[in-house]
Formats: C-alpha cells, sequence, structure tokens
C-alpha cells in the first residue's frame, strides 16, 4: 500500500499555499480520506489534481491581453 500524505506534504509538493490547497479540499478538487479529524491523501489523487490543472498552450495565453 503506498503511503498517505498529509495537507503539509500536499504544500510542500505544489509549492502552493495551505490556503490554496484547503480551499480545494473543501470544493471537492482533491480527493481525500477522513480519520476523525485528520485528513490524508493517496499520492495519485494528488497527481490527478495537479494534471486537472494542466493547460494547453493553445487555450491559455500568460500576460497577454
Amino acid at each position: 500500500m503506498d503511503e498517505l500524505w498529509t495537507i503539509d506534504d500536499i504544500v510542500r509538493y505544489t509549492k502552493l499555499s495551505l490556503r490554496k490547497i484547503q480551499y480545494d479540499v473543501t470544493a471537492g478538487a482533491i480527493s481525500c480520506c477522513k480519520f476523525g479529524r485528520s485528513l490524508r491523501f493517496k499520492p495519485e489523487d494528488v497527481s490527478a489534481y495537479v494534471e486537472s490543472r494542466r493547460i494547453s498552450r493553445r487555450n491559455h495565453t500568460i500576460g497577454r491581453k
């Protein structure tokens, strides 16, 4: 069985803020397992979260108006 990640592990992995990760967990963008008050995450669910935010160059421009 894979190791389960904490929310702090996801923050370190993605370099996103704790607040952003908490928001996305609440919104259901990241699947998690709940044990009492603790949340744990499967690495493959975190990978799916990251991939779901992937954009193609054709559909998005950065800094252009």
